[in-house]
């Protein structure tokens, strides 16, 4: 399988790249490999070697988004109840989301409500950013479908996510896709800090105005009680 291709950097001091954990979850057969693949190896071409669940299975490569080249993590998770304990790590260390099914498997697209209620669970608590995208893979096997894209944009609508349909063997939105998931990231980023922001200034703000008062009232008193002693002498 060939290696991922690495851009040549100029000499001199590289500027540092960002960093994005992007997990791939799905059940078994939804696709997840092939893509990886060709977006890592351009070869969708899957490993005989079995798959062991209990594995962490992380790939390298890079993306170019505007001017900056990003290292992009790519992690596989096998939707597997027994193993339900190695979710929420892999979850929460997840920038973005893939929800995968092949549309060939009915049986892979209807854990993807489970899948997506496993994602809240780790991030709403956290207030983590949700960065989920539905994908539909093997959409090369139109003759083999079985599960409509308005299904499945219907569900993605309903979970409130993007939804694409990609072919890991003709390469048809695989780039794209992961591409377009680090925009939304960045974007998501940025508007949280800004409310962030917003809220700390907020909190500044109102910080400021109790003690305004506060010293208001303090200086009322004492100016009260040397009233008094003016008076008592």
């Amino acid at each position: 399988m060939n290696r991922p291709q690495q851009n040549r950097v100029s000499s001199g001091l590289a500027p540092r790249r960002r960093r994005y954990n992007i997990l791939f979850f799905g059940n078994t057969g939804s696709g997840k490999a092939g893509m990886k693949n060709k977006i890592v190896y351009n070869d969708f071409r899957v490993s005989s070697d079995p798959y062991d669940p209990t594995l962490e299975d992380s790939h390298q490569t890079y993306i170019t988004i505007g001017s900056e080249q990003c290292i992009v993590n790519i992690v596989e998770l096998n939707y597997d109840v027994q193993y339900s304990g190695l979710f929420e790590p892999l979850i929460r260390d997840a920038d973005g989301i893939i929800l995968m099914y092949s549309i060939c498997s009915p049986e892979s697209f209807s854990v993807l409500e489970a899948l997506w209620t496993l994602v809240k669970h780790v991030k709403v608590p956290e207030k983590k950013g949700l960065y989920v995208e539905v994908v539909g893979t093997m959409s090369d096997l139109w003759e083999k479908r079985r599960v409509k894209t308005e299904d499945g944009k219907a569900l993605a609508e309903r979970l409130n996510c993007g939804f694409s349909e990609c072919s890991a063997k003709e390469g048809e939105n695989c780039d794209v896709l992961i591409e377009n998931l680090i925009r939304k990231v960045i974007v998501g980023r940025e508007q949280e800090q800004i409310l962030r922001d917003a809220r700390r200034r907020k909190e500044d703000d109102e910080r400021e105005e109790r003690d305004r008062k506060k010293n208001g009232v303090v200086k009322r008193v004492l100016k009260r009680c040397v009233e008094i002693m003016t008076m008592g002498t």
